[in-house]
């Protein structure tokens, strides 16, 4: 009777409980005769107080995987193979300009058109794409570009701007607005009827939409695109200069005039009145971008007597620096 009562093996089940309370794992740990049982508890104990502060390695110690099913095995334990951790990541804030993230800019400038050609755009992106390098924005320059040069520009900038942190696009050259729709016109738009102004030109919609769809970054977008119509005579086209937009979350948008007001070019041989003042200011440091904008607007109200009123919204959450105070 002894010897039977020696012969029985104990086995402790320990259960670890899953998602929502449902078992995940069974243990079994076989403990051997009755008389070592005392001992076995023992070293049980130690293995469950280490299963709930050590995770893993107190696993491994063990010996012990998984069981299928939630069915011990009748003997011998197996191994647990270690798990990986999983980190989420949350999103990243938008950055400050100047800051260790990603800047990415987009810079047009047009001027050799066959109606109403103009004189500073190709010397306005010319100077702006080597400020915004100066300030460490990795560049994407386009001058006197055809429709199919700036839609591969954007797609281009789009991909870019994934990783960024700061996005900025510039445009400098004529633009134009029909029916509320905001359009950049390439170099070779051949354009006789107002219907052909979606076909032959770029939508700023479509620009908006790709620095929208490609997550969360601080985004500056700045359009000298307010020169006069150059297509004149359309019956019903008589709305002068841009249209109001809406833009995506976290932007600051900047207009060379009031919407649905005309700016002027500027003298040959130099900026434009806009830019050439924009490009003063982006250059002092610790300056937000609406202090930038602000003076700015302030000297080129002054130098127009008045005629020229550039304008912004913001939807920033941010502030926002060319280049930071030191």
């Amino acid at each position: 009777m002894k010897q039977n009562i020696s012969a029985i093996v104990a086995c402790l089940v320990l259960v670890l409980p899953g998602c929502g309370g449902q078992p995940a794992y069974q243990l079994a740990i076989p403990v051997g005769s009755s008389d070592t049982l005392d001992v076995r508890a023992k070293q049980f104990k130690s293995t469950l107080s280490k299963y709930s502060t050590g995770g893993i390695a107190a696993q491994q110690e063990a010996g012990y995987t998984p069981v299928p099913n939630g069915h011990p095995p009748a003997s011998t334990p197996v191994n647990i193979a270690p798990v990986e951790p999983v980190n989420v990541p949350s999103k990243p804030l938008p950055a400050l300009a100047g800051s260790s993230g990603r800047k990415v800019a987009l810079v047009f400038g047009n001027e050799t058109y066959t109606h109403s050609p103009l004189s500073n755009p190709v010397r306005d992106a010319n100077s702006m794409a080597a400020a915004l390098q100066g300030y460490g924005f990795e560049v994407i320059k386009k001058t006197n570009a055809t429709r199919m040069q700036m839609r591969e520009a954007i797609r281009q900038f789009g991909d870019n701007i994934k990783t960024a942190q700061v996005v900025l696009f510039y445009y400098s050259g004529h633009g134009m607005q029909v029916k509320g729709e905001n359009y950049l016109l390439p170099v070779d738009a051949d354009i006789k009827r107002e219907f052909e102004v979606a076909d032959q030109s770029i939508v700023v919609s479509s620009v908006l939409g790709a620095i929208e769809e490609t997550g969360q970054h601080s985004n500056i977008i700045i359009l000298d695109a307010c020169r006069d119509n150059p297509f004149k005579g359309w019956s019903r086209s008589s709305a002068s200069g841009l249209a109001r937009m809406d833009t995506p979350p976290g932007s600051f948008l900047a207009y060379a005039t009031a919407p649905g007001s005309v700016a002027a070019d500027g003298e040959p041989g130099s900026n434009g009145l806009y830019t050439s003042y924009l490009l003063k200011y982006m250059s002092t440091p610790g300056l937000k971008i609406e202090e930038v904008f602000k003076k700015v607007r302030v000297d080129v109200m002054s130098r127009s007597d008045g005629s020229q009123v550039p304008w912004e919204s913001s939807s920033l959450t941010q502030d926002v620096y060319f280049i930071p105070e030191k």
